[in-house]
């Protein structure tokens, strides 16, 4: 695994929050250190004044939230930006890139899995959830892979079946992690005040 995720914050708390649309679920992944204590799932069709309710709590308790601005998350982050001075924003892309412009990462799907598989897979982060987080979140794990996409060549990563919701949201507060602990997200901390990254 990337040696990087592992510098130095193993201390912080950090949220993941991947926002739901329509038909799926918005979800708050809370990391403390090495530990994955929430994995929360808000109701479906989703409320995004509930949304917003759940970015400025998770806000508030961690030292770094990062938002999927993809869809639906954009205007959500805009509108939280300037009260929410610890918000990181990803964009997820394809592929298994992972790029940081300041505030805003992009990151390629293909990455966020890989680095939630080993995560958990290697001991490195320990799942302590209530069981029905637990299960869906292993139900998930199992049931992402590739699927043929539309055009000839195309592989699109996925839940087979069911959702992915929570294993997107543990991979950003896993990436959101390893980003600052490495001092890539630094900007974040020292341009709102919130301290040293280090």
């Amino acid at each position: 695994m990337a040696d990087w995720l592992w510098q130095r914050g193993h201390d912080m708390r950090i949220a993941g929050i991947d926002i739901g649309a329509k038909r799926d679920a918005t979800v708050v992944a809370e990391l403390d250190g090495r530990v994955l204590r929430r994995c929360k799932a808000l109701p479906v069709p989703t409320d995004y004044n509930d949304v917003l309710e759940a970015l400025r709590q998770a806000h508030s308790v961690n030292d770094l939230v990062v938002l999927d601005r993809t869809g639906v998350g954009d205007p959500l982050f805009d509108l939280l930006a300037p009260e929410c001075p610890r918000l990181a924003a990803a964009r997820i892309i394809r592929g298994g890139k992972i790029k940081v412009i300041g505030r805003e990462i992009n990151v390629g799907k293909m990455a966020l899995m890989g680095i939630t598989r080993r995560a958990l897979s290697t001991g490195r982060v320990k799942a302590e959830l209530p069981p029905h987080e637990a299960e869906r979140l292993r139900d998930e794990l199992k049931n992402f892979g590739a699927k043929a996409g539309r055009s000839v060549g195309q592989i699109k990563l996925e839940a087979r079946r069911g959702h992915d919701d929570m294993v997107l949201a543990v991979g950003l507060a896993l990436l959101g992690r390893g980003l600052w602990g490495s001092g890539q997200l630094v900007e974040v901390a020292r341009c709102h005040g919130c301290g040293d990254a280090a």
